[in-house]
């Protein structure tokens, strides 16, 4: 009973805290990049956990990871806030999973037990375990954030979620914050082109790996 109790009030500290940052604006400073970018300079060194929990938030509300990354690349440069971005996206996916399988497990399988996606996710875990997640992590199968929080009814473990998650997050963040800071300080050029090009075709081959894997253990990837 107290447990029980327990993940209540949990659930509830969340919700009042998401409705309160809403009340006050502050989940809209995340869509204003002149404005968040600011915020985060004023705080100096102090902007950087700023940046994380803003990060936490974000994946916990499924606001799109790319709004939140680029901002990483423009205010921290290419490679820290690439860094930086990662440890955000890192402990936000498993925020958001943990609330998913410990804290509103009953509210999540009501409101999404319908969802075509959810569905899918259930399923391809149930058939192939893990397997099924590196699949959905590297090819855009499902929304991201919506897969924080299907993963979490699941029987997957948190410490596989954790870890595959926490690699095949890697590539978007190098590529976003990256392009981000190029923008921001040479504006749109020809090697930005070639850079965008690049990234494009690495990203399109780390795509086909896992299809190629499944194939080869006759692994069926339902999208």
């Amino acid at each position: 009973m107290k447990k029980y109790v327990f993940k209540i009030g949990l659930f509830f500290l969340l919700l009042m805290t998401a409705l309160l940052l809403r009340q006050f604006g502050v989940l809209d400073i995340l869509y204003d990049l002149d404005r968040f970018r600011d915020l985060l300079l004023s705080y100096g060194n102090l902007g950087y956990a700023i940046y994380i929990v803003a990060y936490m938030i974000s994946s916990v509300l499924m606001v799109p990871a790319f709004i939140v990354t680029i901002t990483s690349g423009i205010v921290f440069g290419p490679f820290l806030g690439a860094f930086i971005a990662w440890i955000g996206a890192v402990l936000g996916s498993s925020l958001a999973f943990l609330t998913s399988r410990y804290i509103a497990r009953d509210l999540i399988v009501k409101i999404f037990k319908d969802k075509e996606a959810f569905k899918k996710i259930e399923e391809g875990v149930a058939k192939n375990g893990k397997d099924y997640l590196i699949f959905t992590r590297l090819v855009p199968a499902f929304p991201y954030n919506a897969q924080n929080y299907a993963y979490g009814i699941t029987n997957i473990k948190f410490k596989d979620y954790f870890v595959i998650s926490s690699l095949t997050m890697i590539p978007m963040c190098i590529m976003y914050a990256y392009m981000a800071s190029e923008i921001a300080s040479s504006g749109v050029t020809l090697k930005l082109f070639w850079i965008l090009l690049f990234s494009g075709l690495i990203l399109f081959f780390l795509s086909q790996v896992p299809k190629i894997y499944a194939n080869k253990k006759g692994i069926k990837f339902n999208k």
